[in-house]
């Protein structure tokens, strides 16, 4: 049996059906608490602030770029206020904090509007709240924030907890990418599909082609 029909077995895998409902029930609930997060103001439930903070993170993965958690986790407040703007209002942070930077040196993600949108909300409104929780009464630095006030390093956790309370599967980031990779294959073209697996790969020559399109004034 290959690996594809044993994580339909375990539940462990979405067909592209059952990705868009995610993805739409992702955006709803996103919506609706930003409207609770208005109208309530200092009385948001910190649930509700951890459940904002996971739906971002999926919403970035998804629509950003999937990969290892190290990049994202690496993220400071200040650091994604600064980063730069492209031609086509995309964010840009190039990294080289991941597992495997000594062999590729660096690495891009372009931010589209849709997830600017969704983090800025998140930044206005629930991150506050977790930050509030820190015992020791600092501020954390960090983009994104648990439910103590700390760093969140487990990131993966988000994922799960999304496409549990979504899909009722259990879904981690590796097996999403592995998800997103197969459909593409199946459903775009070969020069699309290679695109999209190249962009979620650590290389040099990766990194020089996005470097290329959105520094091409710079170069």
């Amino acid at each position: 049996r290959n690996s594809r029909e044993q994580m339909e077995l375990d539940q462990k895998w979405l067909d592209l059906p059952e990705f868009q409902v995610i993805q739409d029930e992702v955006d709803t609930k996103a919506d609706q608490l930003v409207a609770q997060f208005k109208t309530n103001g200092h009385t948001v439930r910190l649930g509700d602030a951890v459940m904002f903070r996971r739906l971002t993170v999926y919403t970035m993965y998804v629509k950003a770029k999937i990969c290892r958690r190290m990049m994202y986790v690496a993220l400071t407040l200040p650091m994604w206020q600064s980063l730069p703007v492209d031609k086509e209002g995309r964010k840009v942070y190039t990294s080289t904090q991941f597992k495997t930077a000594n062999k590729y040196g660096l690495d891009a993600i372009l931010f589209p509007k849709a997830v600017q949108e969704r983090m800025d909300q998140y930044i206005q409104y629930a991150r506050p709240i977790l930050v509030k929780q820190a015992s020791n009464g600092e501020k954390c630095e960090a983009l994104f924030v648990g439910r103590n006030g700390e760093a969140v390093r487990n990131l993966s956790r988000d994922i799960e907890v999304v496409c549990e309370k979504t899909a009722k599967k259990n879904i981690c980031i590796t097996t999403l990418r592995k998800i997103l990779d197969t459909h593409a294959a199946e459903t775009l073209s070969e020069k699309d599909a290679e695109t999209l697996r190249r962009n979620d790969t650590h290389t040099t020559s990766t990194a020089k082609v996005v470097f290329q399109i959105v520094y091409s004034f710079r170069i």
